[in-house]
């Protein structure tokens, strides 16, 4: 559900969402996140006096053609804030749990990434640095909810290209996480290399071979954690992800375009279907 809770104008209550919940049953979580510099088709209805950034400023970003320049001490601070807030708001209208977003280009995934992130301060160069950012924005959103509220995070294993986050490094960071107290992670694209192959937004996923192509990073992530792990990445058949979990290489499966084609198909397959998911992932 994609809501804006980071402003202080921000008014959220369960009337918002109560025929969802109420329709469903299940769990609903709100997923936080800024794009930063990186993601320009998440982007391009901004108001065009709205300043965008990302970790350096500096880079060449053939997927982002706006002006933007690096965050300052002062933005990090205040994005570390506005995060905390928004989990505080999410919390307080009732939803079950918050995630994180810190994949697909978005602000966290450039902190992380060396290619994005070349700053010579606390907040770049080193991979502790790097994490930094992550850390403090954690330790702002547990101070809002407190110790028993779910918090997942979202995150890159590795970059779509040579000279970004290597998987060495996203692997660890998922560890980082994990220690931190983060309750889930969901394994999924750092920063984009070319499209669509060395994306999240990868095409044509028309047989089962094709699907859960984050499926080696998911399952040696969940290797070294302790806290479930979801799996996500082209999964359209419903036989395919009943063996994943069984075999124990993810605990959660994680869906997304499926459900916009056909967004009642979770019902058919607990009613016993067995058809696979139409999507095939065409990007248009």
């Amino acid at each position: 559900i994609p809501l804006a809770l980071g402003g202080d104008d921000t008014q959220l209550t369960q009337d918002d969402w109560f025929t969802v919940e109420a329709t469903s049953g299940d769990v609903i979580v709100a997923t936080t996140g800024t794009p930063g510099g990186g993601p320009g088709e998440f982007v391009n209805g901004l108001d065009p006096a709205i300043e965008l950034y990302d970790a350096t400023g500096a880079l060449d970003d053939p997927f982002f053609q706006k002006e933007y320049r690096a965050a300052t001490v002062e933005d990090i601070r205040a994005i570390t804030r506005a995060f905390g807030d928004a989990a505080g708001r999410a919390k307080a209208a009732g939803f079950d749990a918050v995630q994180l977003h810190g994949a697909h280009a978005y602000l966290l995934s450039q902190f992380l990434s060396p290619y994005t992130n070349r700053r010579d301060d606390d907040y770049g160069g080193s991979f502790e640095n790097r994490l930094r950012f992550h850390r403090e924005i954690y330790l702002n959103v547990r101070e809002q909810v407190g110790d028993a509220y779910p918090v997942l995070i979202k995150t890159g294993g590795q970059d779509g290209f040579a000279g970004g986050l290597t998987f060495r490094e996203g692997r660890e960071a998922a560890k980082r996480f994990s220690q931190w107290g983060f309750d889930a992670l969901e394994i999924s694209q750092g920063l984009r290399g070319n499209w669509y192959e060395e994306t999240e937004f990868r095409t044509k996923i028309n047989r089962v071979e094709k699907e859960a192509y984050f499926r080696d990073w998911s399952k040696k992530v969940k290797r070294i954690v302790n806290i479930p792990v979801m799996m996500v990445g082209g999964l359209r058949s419903i036989g395919l992800m009943e063996a994943l979990v069984e075999k124990n290489e993810t605990d959660f499966i994680s869906l997304c375009r499926p459900l916009i084609k056909e967004p009642h198909i979770i019902n058919a397959w607990k009613s016993g279907s067995r058809a696979r998911a139409d999507c095939i992932s065409c990007n248009k």
